[in-house]
C-alpha cells in the first residue's frame, strides 16, 4: 500500500490571517479558527524558544514572545513510531501529507538614525514652504511639459 498515492486532491484555502498578529495567543485563536472551519489537524513539531535565541543571537527578539519559531505540521504527514504493545483496531493517520507552516518571529531595526531631529529634516509635500502662487506655477508648468528635472533646478 502506498499512503497518499490515491490521487485524492484535497484542495484548502492557503492559511493567511487578515491582519498582523502581535501575539502568541493570538495566532492560536486565529489558526484554531482556521483548523475548524477546513477540518484540519496540525500539531506543533518543533519550536524555539525566545529566550534560547537572544542568547545565541545580536538581535534580540521581545521577550514578550515566549517562542522565536514554531513549525506545525498536518498529522497525516508524520510517521509516529507507536509505543504501544498492543495492536490497534484502526489503521493510521499518514498518508505523507506535505502540508506544514512556519513561523517565526521577526525584528528587523532600522538602517537610519530614527530621531526626531532627522525625522524632521525630511522634506516632504506637507513640509514645504508653499506660497499662494506656487500651485499656479505647477499648472504652468505641467501645460508647458516642462522635465521634473528641469524644475528641480529653478
Amino acid at each position: 500500500m502506498n499512503p497518499g498515492g490515491d490521487g485524492i486532491v484535497n484542495m484548502v484555502p492557503a492559511f493567511g490571517p487578515a491582519k498582523n498578529i502581535n501575539s502568541w495567543e493570538e495566532f492560536e485563536k486565529v489558526f484554531d479558527s482556521y483548523k475548524k472551519k477546513h477540518k484540519l489537524m496540525f500539531r506543533v513539531r518543533s519550536s524555539e524558544k525566545t529566550a534560547f535565541y537572544n542568547s545565541t543571537h545580536e538581535d534580540h527578539i521581545p521577550t514578550e514572545f515566549e517562542w522565536f519559531q514554531r513549525i506545525y505540521r498536518c498529522t497525516h504527514g508524520v510517521s509516529q513510531v507507536s509505543r504501544s504493545k498492543g495492536h490497534r483496531n484502526r489503521s493510521t493517520r499518514y498518508c505523507n501529507c506535505q502540508a506544514r507552516l512556519y513561523l517565526a518571529v521577526r525584528n528587523h531595526p532600522h538602517s537610519h538614525p530614527t530621531t526626531g531631529t532627522k525625522a524632521s529634516s525630511y522634506l516632504t509635500t506637507n513640509t514645504l514652504p508653499l506660497d499662494d502662487q506656487d500651485p499656479e506655477d505647477v499648472k504652468t508648468f505641467a501645460d508647458a511639459r516642462v522635465s521634473s528635472s528641469h524644475i528641480t533646478r529653478l
